[in-house]
Parts: structure tokens; C-alpha cells; sequence
């Protein structure tokens, strides 16, 4: 067995992915830790990827459109379909690993109709409408939750909890302890997802106005804006004599969590995975416009937890948020219990229990001689 282990290693593994990086960063995480395995995982998106492309990585972009609304867009999907079709003839893949996403969809259509074995992979705790309906062809639908909803009835004994994927630079924070700045800067990290968030960039910041003119002038904010923010942004806190860092995308996004004494940011399952990882205290503001209201949720979670505080849009005051922000950006103590506590929540064995999972399956499908 495992000799034909080894023979089926040659054979290629798709991930299937797209849309927002809650997808495809879990979809990169899994294939750098299969190339270490020495299998051979290929990426298969939408556009949307080109801004994620790896060296590392073998992928494939196809055309999906952006929703099911215009008729363009159902000639892209029809045609991505097309296109995945072709592809699986050629690549032959052993396994198909579906992330989420509308820009998932094509290619699991593909796997459903040239029969290849599938494996779900959900980062949320609510599982979302593609990997919902994809879920009834899954042989394990991998979980990051012991809770899941939205999931059917009949699909329940696929579950398996494995956590969310860790990125390896994140993995390198979860043993960092830390350090309050008793004369450095004051680092606040400020993200709003691989999209940026309007309500960062045209509301949050405001608050930084009410601050004691003291601790806005020991703040270094680094703050991922929508690309129509940039310039306002900047010019806010320069107004402000805050120092910042301002850009629509960071790559070194490892090292802003390093520096990091407090992150404020949305909710979304790879953030919070992340933030816990790196035992950072959060402000976190659920995506009041999540599908089913998922992120509110995770912050909850974390809420309980004592590790993040958890604020929604429609309860935000400027003033109250600074009065938030300055009892803790004072309070060492409490920060450094925030992130031993964040730290408790963290699942450390994900990327190893993911790995394990896939090797399963394929070991099965070749007892069974499925593939």
C-alpha cells in the first residue's frame, strides 16, 4: 500500500478556490503542506487569484463571472465549466479539494461529472451555499468548528474537525510572547479583510480624534484599505500626527501581525484563526452583511473567550470606541491576558490533521479503486 501510495503522489491534487482570500489562503496554506508531502496540488480559480499567484504553486485561472445574474456572466461560468472539464481530462487528478465560493463552483461541477473523489474543506462555522450543495458528493467535509450549521442532516457523519489551515509564517507567532511597547510605538494593525472595509476607512478612523493627544502621538496604525481609501486615509492620520502604513494589500502580512499590540478587524474565519495563532488582542467587527451572519458568530466565540472584544456597526459611537481604545492601548495587563487567552483558543495541529485526512482518502480510493 504504500508503494502505490507513493505511484498515486505523482498524480495531481486540484484545489478548488476563488472569490475572497477567506478562500484561497486556506487553498495555498493545504498545497504548500502537500508539495512538502511530496504530492503535486494545483490551484484551479478565478481571476480574482492573479493578485495571490505563488511561484510555488501550480495553477490554473478560469472564467467564472461574477454572479449568475447577467447573461455575460452565465456565459463565463458555462464557459469555465468548459474549461475545468478539459482540464481534470488532461490533469487527471486523484482528488478534488473544494474551498467555498462562487469561483469554486465550476470546477466542482467538473468533479461531480467525471466522478473524482471530493473532499470540503469549510472554514466557517456556517457552511457556505457552494460547499453546502457540493457537501452531498464529499467523502469528508473538513471543519474548523465543533458546531456546525447549515449542514444537511444526511451529511453529518462527513464531518471531520481538523481546523483551519495555518500559514507556516503565522505558525512561526504562536510561541512569541508579548511584549507591551513601554517606550516604543503603540502598533495597531487595522484590516478589513482582502477587501478592504469602507466602514475602516470612512467612519472607525474618526474616532482616533477623541484620543488623548499623548497616546495618538505614541500610535503607529498599519491600516489595508479599499484602493479608493488610500490617499484619505493617509491624509487623515498625517492630519492626526499619527504615523501610519497605508496599502490596499499586504504581503509581509506575517510580520504586521508580529509587530501588532492590538489588531481591530473584521471577523472572518481566517483572521480570527490567525489572531488567536499569534495571541493578539482583537476589537473585532463582524461583516454585517455575511450570508449567514457567520462572522458575528467566530467573534462571539472569541468573545467568550476573553480574548477579543466584539462590536457591531450598528451599536458603533466614535467617542464611546475611543474610550474603548484608550483603556486598553493603557492597560498592559489586560492585553498580555487577552493574548494568553487567544492563544488557548488556537488549534496548532491543523495543517497535520488536513494532511493526515487527505492521505486517508486517498489510501481508500485506492482499496477501493475509485481512482
Amino acid at each position: 500500500m504504500k508503494d502505490k501510495l507513493e505511484t498515486y503522489k505523482k498524480r495531481n491534487i486540484i484545489l478548488a478556490t476563488g472569490g475572497s482570500g477567506g478562500h484561497i489562503i486556506p487553498a495555498k496554506t493545504i498545497a504548500h503542506e502537500l508539495i512538502k508531502q511530496g504530492y503535486k496540488p494545483i490551484i484551479v480559480a478565478g481571476e480574482n487569484y492573479e493578485r495571490y499567484i505563488d511561484d510555488n504553486i501550480n495553477y490554473k485561472i478560469i472564467r467564472t463571472g461574477k454572479s449568475l445574474r447577467k447573461i455575460k456572466d452565465i456565459f463565463n461560468f458555462v464557459a469555465g465549466t468548459c474549461q475545468t472539464l478539459i482540464y481534470f481530462l488532461l490533469k487527471r487528478p486523484i482528488l478534488v479539494i473544494g474551498f467555498g465560493s462562487y469561483s469554486s463552483a465550476p470546477s466542482m461541477i467538473a468533479a461531480v461529472l467525471l466522478r473524482k473523489k471530493i473532499i470540503i474543506q469549510e472554514q466557517n462555522p456556517v457552511m457556505g451555499r457552494v460547499n453546502h450543495f457540493f457537501s452531498r458528493f464529499a467523502s469528508v467535509i473538513m471543519t474548523a468548528y465543533c458546531e456546525m450549521y447549515n449542514v444537511r442532516y444526511k451529511d453529518m457523519n462527513k464531518i471531520s474537525y481538523v481546523g483551519n489551515p495555518i500559514r507556516g509564517s503565522i505558525q512561526k507567532l504562536y510561541n512569541l510572547k508579548y511584549q507591551y511597547p513601554n517606550s516604543d510605538d503603540f502598533n495597531i494593525l487595522i484590516t478589513g479583510g482582502s477587501g478592504g472595509s469602507n466602514f475602516f476607512s470612512n467612519k472607525l478612523i474618526y474616532s482616533f480624534k477623541h484620543l488623548d493627544l499623548k497616546i495618538r502621538n505614541k500610535l503607529k496604525i498599519t491600516q489595508q484599505c479599499r484602493k479608493e481609501d488610500v490617499e484619505f486615509v493617509k491624509d487623515f492620520y498625517q492630519e492626526m500626527g499619527i504615523k501610519n502604513e497605508i496599502n490596499t494589500f499586504f504581503i509581509d502580512m506575517a510580520d504586521k501581525l508580529k509587530s501588532a499590540h492590538l489588531v481591530i478587524c473584521r471577523s472572518g474565519a481566517m483572521t480570527a484563526n490567525e489572531c488567536t495563532i499569534a495571541g493578539k488582542p482583537s476589537i473585532m467587527f463582524p461583516y454585517p452583511h455575511a450570508a449567514y451572519n457567520e462572522q458575528f458568530i467566530i467573534a462571539k466565540e472569541l468573545e467568550r473567550g476573553k480574548c477579543a472584544k466584539v462590536i457591531e456597526e450598528k451599536e458603533f459611537n466614535n467617542l464611546d470606541f475611543a474610550k474603548i481604545l484608550e483603556e486598553l492601548i493603557q492597560n498592559q495587563n489586560i492585553l498580555t491576558e487577552m493574548s494568553d487567552n487567544a492563544r488557548k483558543l488556537a488549534k496548532q495541529d491543523a495543517n497535520k490533521n488536513i494532511i493526515q485526512l487527505i492521505e486517508r482518502n486517498i489510501t481508500t480510493s485506492i482499496q477501493d479503486k475509485i481512482v
